[in-house]
C-alpha cells in the first residue's frame, strides 16, 4: 500500500491496518525513538501525522504494541526510550501501559507492569519477540542458548492482562538453535492455534525433514502456569503499602490526638484566667446539672448561699453573675448565645438557665 520514499525515521515502526487505513506508530530513526503516529493518506500517497492528547508515551519503540479491533483501541506497554546522543539515556524501559483511542485521539495511562516474571523475560531479550491475534499477546523465547520456542508467555488483553507462562519441557518437538530459522518460525494458523515446523534427521539418512505441528492456544493456557496480572504488584510491595498506610492512620491519630489536647489545654488555660471565681463556680454547676435540665433561679440562689439576704440582693447578684458569665465566655467563644434562658413556668419573675448545647460539647470535654 505504501509507495513512499522510506526516510529511515521510523524503523521497526508498529503498522497495522484499521478500516481499511494504513496506520504507523512510534519505531526508531537518526538514533533515537520515537512516539510520532502517523497515517497513510492513499490519495496523495503520504504519511500524514495524527494529533494526540493525553498521557502520550515518551516512546513507541520496541515494546509489545497492538491494535484491538474489538475496542477500537491501541495498547503499548514496555517501551524503550533511546537516545544515541545522551548518555545514561539508552534503553530505559517505560513499564506503563498506555491505551489510545481513535475516537478522542486521547493516551491514557491504564496501569504499570509489576509482575516480576514478565519484566525479567523482557529484560533479558534484546528484541520483542510476540505474536497478537486480536486478545493474547504471546510472546516467544528466542534467546534461549538451547531449543527455541520451548517457552512462552500468555498476556490476555480482554481479561484485565491476565498472564500464564508455558513451558514445553520437551513434550513438543522443537530443533536446536543452530538449524535454518526460516524453517521454523513459530506463527498464528488462523487466530486460535499456532504453527511452526521443526527439522529431524532419520536413522538411515542425513537428510533433514521438516514436520509442521500445531497448538491451539486454549490448549496452551490450559497447560500453563498462571502468573497472575501483569498490574500485580509482588507481595512484599503491598505489604509495604498496607504497612505505610497503617502507619499514617496512627501519625494521623496521633496528631489529632495531640492537637486536640493542646486545643484543649488553651482552652483550658483561658477560661482560669478570664473565669472570675463565682463564674467558675457557676460553670461548674451549670455542667453537673445540664443532663438534668435547667437550674432554676431559686437554686442558683442557694447554691451561692445567698437564700438569706434580702430578694433585691439576690436579684443584684443574679444579674451580675450571668451578665459576667456571658460576657465571659463570649470572648473565647466569639458567641453571644452562651446561655439557653427560659422564664419559669411557676415562678414569672423568675428565669431558668441551661448552657448553649454547642457550648456544652466543647466544654463537657475539657
Amino acid at each position: 500500500m505504501d509507495q513512499t520514499f522510506y526516510r529511515g525515521a521510523n524503523c521497526a515502526a508498529i503498522k497495522f491496518l484499521r478500516n481499511g487505513v494504513l496506520y504507523s506508530f512510534g519505531g526508531y530513526g537518526f538514533w533515537q525513538s520515537s512516539n510520532v503516529l502517523t497515517k497513510y493518506d492513499p490519495i496523495n500517497k503520504e504519511w500524514t501525522s495524527i494529533g494526540v492528547k493525553g498521557d502520550v508515551p515518551a516512546a513507541i519503540n520496541d515494546g509489545i504494541s497492538a491494535y484491538i479491533p474489538s475496542r477500537d483501541v491501541f495498547i503499548t506497554m514496555a517501551n524503550l526510550k533511546v537516545n544515541d546522543s545522551k548518555m545514561y539515556e539508552s534503553a530505559i524501559i517505560d513499564w506503563n501501559i498506555y491505551e489510545y483511542g481513535f475516537k478522542d485521539h486521547n493516551f491514557i495511562k491504564i496501569g504499570e507492569i509489576h509482575l516480576e516474571e514478565l519484566k525479567k523475560y523482557v529484560e533479558k531479550d534484546l528484541y520483542r519477540n510476540y505474536l497478537f491475534n486480536g486478545r493474547y499477546f504471546i510472546l516467544i523465547d528466542k534467546s534461549i542458548q538451547v531449543y527455541r520456542y520451548d517457552t512462552m508467555i500468555i498476556v490476555d488483553l480482554l481479561d484485565n492482562f491476565k498472564t500464564y507462562h508455558w513451558l514445553n519441557s520437551g513434550r513438543l518437538p522443537v530443533t536446536g538453535n543452530n538449524d535454518n530459522f526460516s524453517d521454523q518460525e513459530i506463527h498464528y494458523k488462523g487466530k486460535d492455534s499456532l504453527t511452526w515446523s521443526s527439522n529431524f534427521s532419520t536413522k538411515n539418512s542425513t537428510i533433514k525433514k521438516a514436520t509442521q505441528y500445531t497448538i491451539s492456544i486454549n490448549d496452551v493456557i490450559a497447560d500453563s502456569e498462571y502468573l497472575g496480572k501483569l498490574t500485580d504488584e509482588p507481595w512484599y510491595i503491598e505489604f509495604f503499602k498496607v504497612i505505610m498506610l497503617s502507619l499514617g492512620v496512627l501519625t494521623s491519630l496521633f496528631l489529632i490526638f495531640i492537637f486536640g489536647n493542646l486545643k484543649k489545654s488553651r482552652l483550658r488555660r483561658k477560661l482560669k484566667n478570664i473565669l472570675g471565681e463565682n463564674e467558675q463556680k457557676f460553670l461548674d454547676f451549670l455542667l453537673l446539672n445540664y443532663n438534668q435540665g435547667y437550674v432554676k433561679g431559686h437554686q442558683l440562689i442557694a447554691f451561692f448561699g445567698r437564700h438569706k439576704s434580702a430578694p433585691e440582693s439576690q436579684r443584684q447578684f443574679r444579674s451580675k453573675l450571668i451578665d459576667n458569665f456571658t460576657k465571659s465566655l463570649s470572648l473565647i467563644f466569639q458567641d453571644k448565645n452562651i446561655l439557653d434562658i427560659q422564664q419559669d413556668e411557676k415562678d414569672q419573675r423568675m428565669l431558668n438557665y441551661r448552657l448553649n448545647s454547642k457550648i456544652y460539647k466543647i466544654l463537657s470535654k475539657l
